[in-house]
């Protein structure tokens, strides 16, 4: 069901993907309310914590928002693709409940827009750290050679891997896809550049977020992701982002440039490297031999990366 807002018609309008988010999410809005004009949808995926109570409580003091509810959990690409086609607006900025944007951030995401050529803009990561040194080394190393490297693919024209957290796009571009598969933020990124629009990636657009801080958060986050990149590449064809245009050297340089090659670092790539060929290995497999099967997963057959 749909509770719109009485909101003005707005070239920019935000929308955020909800799943027990009771913790982020007065934070997260008050920011947003504070430092933008736009409307904002929010997409509630049968969240069973206060997250639906906080929504329409701000929905009656605020006629920015509208709130799509879902009574049932459907995953995050329903969600997702329930936010465009609910869009008003001319571009569509996408946040999870749990990213927490830098003060400018949102302003600093728009920017490339003036081009009519850019289809999409993606923003930066950065890390919160946890308790844990090996996973704070692992975590911080990924996100920085992930950084470079979309830095140097942007600045090629190449760039399309998408920051799942904080981006931007135009809503014509994604308006007829039918694909409601994981890993989105890979998948909607090839596809605009398939639509022959420019994929831009902007550092200075950037947003907090909290990585996996226990080993078992981990390797359900890897395990979700990995099983989505073998998804894109085994069922759709689609490269991960470090195989295309031949940019593989070039990301394994980015990860031994993006930490301390000391025993702390080279143990966490050891380790990150080991994780990542298990799952990836395991959904290789699987994806290969039930081709189009796990396109239709649902956001809680894989374990959440909300924490």
């Amino acid at each position: 069901m749909i509770y719109e807002g009485r909101i003005q018609m707005s070239t920019y309008t935000i929308g955020i993907n909800v799943f027990n988010e009771e913790k982020n999410l007065p934070r997260l809005l008050a920011v947003l309310l504070a430092e933008t004009d736009f409307p904002i949808i929010l997409y509630n995926d049968g969240s069973t914590d206060r997250s639906k109570d906080i929504l329409f409580e701000l929905f009656e003091k605020t006629d920015r928002i509208t709130i799509i509810d879902s009574q049932e959990n459907k995953g995050y690409a329903v969600g997702f693709m329930s936010l465009v086609k609910a869009c008003p607006s001319e571009i569509l900025i996408m946040m999870d409940a749990d990213t927490y944007p830098k003060p400018g951030a949102i302003k600093e995401l728009l920017k490339p827009f003036h081009d009519p050529r850019v289809g999409a803009v993606s923003g930066a990561h950065i890390v919160l750290e946890g308790n844990s040194r090996v996973l704070n080394l692992v975590n911080l190393r990924i996100i920085q050679a992930k950084r470079r490297l979309d830095s140097i693919r942007s600045s090629r024209g190449e760039f399309t891997h998408m920051n799942g957290l904080l981006m931007a796009f135009r809503v014509k571009t994604l308006r007829d896809n039918k694909y409601m598969g994981c890993n989105q933020d890979a998948f909607i990124g090839w596809l605009i550049h398939q639509n022959g629009y420019r994929v831009v990636f902007n550092p200075r657009a950037e947003s907090w977020f909290k990585p996996p801080a226990t080993l078992k958060e981990y390797l359900s986050s890897r395990d979700r992701i990995l099983m989505g990149h073998m998804n894109l590449s085994l069922d759709w064809g689609i490269r991960e982002y470090f195989w295309a245009y031949g940019s593989l050297s070039e990301y394994v340089y980015s990860i031994l440039m993006a930490g301390r090659l000391n025993l702390p670092g080279i143990l966490s790539l050891l380790f990150a490297s080991w994780v990542d060929l298990f799952y990836r290995l395991k959904w290789w497999n699987k994806v290969r031999a039930h081709p189009r099967v796990y396109t239709s997963l649902k956001w809680e057959q894989l374990a959440s990366t909300k924490f």
